[in-house]
């Protein structure tokens, strides 16, 4: 029985089937992985906000109506048409206008538009096109500043991919555990109770056999 044998016996006496579920955990790990999951990519304009105003809290105030303005049709709508003609683009409006995201620090006038998605020229071309329009359509708010670009030269996309270091070592990890669990598995299911355990696990004699007839 399980209890009178080692883990390491356990798992020699099942190695074929201990060896193969290691084996298709730590493949099928790394082919979803790398395989089914695609990266992601980013690009980040920085904006600035160079009017005068008196206070912090004006500053702030503004650039949360830059947030809720890029999110608009004004902006969304010519980009999803360029997005469209120029990449294919598959997604909704609303898909993306989820992709694209303005960040701030707290009492800051400095503030960065973030373009996400599948492409890295499509989100380069994206965080450029908002920040451009963003830059023409909020001069005519009312109250509103001067933005500028602060993003030199041509927008960088960022690839965002599962790190494969870790993915290795997780998939090995989590082979070995299935391994081990098979290989319990395996004893539980090929264990039966001998005529010497019955005798070891009773305080009774065992008095006989009675057969049965087929």
């Amino acid at each position: 029985m399980i209890k009178s044998r080692s883990l390491f016996t356990i798992i020699a006496a099942h190695k074929t089937i201990a060896l193969v579920a290691f084996v298709v955990t730590v493949v099928l790990m790394n082919f979803v992985a790398f395989v089914l999951v695609k990266p992601y990519y980013s690009s980040d304009v920085a904006m600035i906000a160079t009017g005068q105003q008196k206070t912090n809290d004006v500053a702030t105030k503004n650039i949360k109506t830059y947030q809720s303005f890029v999110k608009t049709p004004l902006v969304i709508t010519p980009i999803y048409k360029d997005v469209v003609d120029r990449f294919d683009y598959s997604g909704t409006k609303t898909d993306l206008k989820d992709s694209i995201d303005i960040a701030a620090d707290e009492d800051s006038r400095i503030f960065t538009i973030t373009a996400t998605g599948h492409s890295a020229s499509e989100v380069k071309y994206v965080a450029s096109r908002t920040a451009q329009i963003l830059q023409t359509e909020t001069s005519k708010l009312e109250s509103s500043e001067n933005i500028e670009r602060l993003t030199t030269g041509h927008t960088v996309a960022h690839v965002h991919r599962l790190n494969r270091w870790i993915v290795i070592t997780l998939s090995v990890l989590c082979g070995v555990l299935v391994a081990i669990l098979m290989a319990i598995w395996r004893e539980f299911a090929n264990s039966h109770v001998t005529k010497q355990e019955l005798q070891s696990m009773s305080d009774l004699p065992l008095l006989g056999v009675i057969k049965l007839d087929k």
